[in-house]
This record gives C-alpha cells, sequence and structure tokens, in this order.
C-alpha cells in the first residue's frame, strides 16, 4: 500500500558430481561470493521497501543462507550463514520504475559490504 512492499526471496541450488569449482556460494548481502562454498544451497530473504517522500524510501533487509552437501547439512550453525542490512533508494524514472539504491550490510565472521546499484536486487 501506498508505495511500500515486502518482498520474498527463497532460492535453492543442487548439484551431482560437480566439481569443486561448479560448487554454490552465498549469494546474500554482506558476502563476497566464492568465500564459502558447498554442494548444495538453500535461502530466503525477506526486504521491506518502506516509500517516505516523493522518490524516496527506506530499505530493511533480512536473510539466511545454508550450504550443505557431503557430510554436513543445515542442522549445524557452522553452515548456516545469515545477513541482516538497510539502506536506502531513489526513484530516478517513475513511470519506467528505474531505481538507484546504497546498502550496507553485515554478515558472520566479520563479513559486510556496501553496495550502489541500479535497480532492485530481487
Amino acid at each position: 500500500g501506498q508505495g511500500h512492499v515486502l518482498a520474498l526471496r527463497t532460492e535453492g541450488r543442487w548439484t551431482h558430481n560437480a566439481p569443486s569449482s561448479g560448487y554454490s556460494s552465498v549469494p546474500l548481502r554482506g558476502y563476497s561470493r566464492g568465500q564459502y562454498l558447498a554442494p548444495h544451497m538453500s535461502l530466503f530473504e525477506l526486504e521491506e521497501r518502506y516509500m517516505l517522500i516523493d522518490r524516496w524510501a527506506l530499505n530493511g533487509f533480512t536473510g539466511a543462507a545454508c550450504l550443505y552437501g557431503g557430510s554436513y547439512g543445515c542442522g549445524s550453525s557452522d553452515s548456516w550463514y545469515p545477513s541482516l542490512g538497510a539502506g536506502g533508494s531513489y526513484t530516478l524514472k517513475p513511470e519506467q520504475k528505474m531505481v538507484v539504491r546504497a546498502d550496507i550490510a553485515v554478515g558472520k565472521s566479520g563479513n559486510q559490504g556496501l553496495y550502489l546499484q541500479f535497480g532492485q536486487p530481487f
């Protein structure tokens, strides 16, 4: 309502007999792709996009990904990679829904990132 959006993303990736170069990584903000690898990955992410005034919005998001396969599964906290962040966005062209965003995100073990991008992450 009134331009506010609650967005949910779920994703999974599974491999069979793939070499380690084909393994899954953590595709969440706050982590570098390829830093953590496993044969399989499942994730969920939730984002609130709250319209302020005119073309400005605040964004808050959280999510978690599980890397698993082989001898380990999602039952261990070592397999889970949480992410939490916030940012803002500005709509450049409302007719085309063109958005520029700035987000900051943190993950576990000191992982973090600053993201500047055009468009929504999902």
